[in-house]
């Protein structure tokens, strides 16, 4: 057994990645009930896409039936809104010092909870 100087977490590295954070239990803004697209392109105010419905019925046809029903197609154009969703944080001196005194990474666990907190809101955005 090897003595150190410093403890383990003294030694730790902490990732400084919050994009990559998972929030599993917020099943809109993980993107589990819903794909997510980041097809739109930045600086865009709205976005369009067209929704293809087919109508129509299939039946049962008896020996030398000719009438087949038919089907057919009719295009939807559907419209979205862009919308800037955001939240912030700062920090005293008293709580840089503290921070310092308890040898914690203060703005990465900020970040990680203001990123937790616009993943909520898009959770309920998302459900409404």
């Amino acid at each position: 057994m090897t003595l150190s100087l410093f403890t383990r977490q003294q030694l730790e590295f902490v990732q400084n990645q919050v994009v990559e954070q998972d929030f599993p239990e917020m099943l809109m803004a993980s993107g589990a009930a819903v794909p997510i697209s980041n097809e739109v392109a930045s600086g865009a105010e709205t976005y369009s896409y067209n929704i293809l419905t087919f109508v129509g019925e299939a039946a049962i046809l008896g020996n030398g039936a000719n009438d087949i029903p038919m089907v057919n197609a009719y295009s939807e154009k559907r419209v979205g809104f862009v919308r800037t969703l955001a939240d912030g944080y700062s920090f005293t001196l008293d709580d840089i010092e503290a921070a310092e005194y308890a040898r914690v990474n203060l703005s990465t666990e900020m970040a990680v909870g203001a990123r937790e907190i616009v993943e909520r809101k898009l959770d309920v955005l998302a459900y409404t």
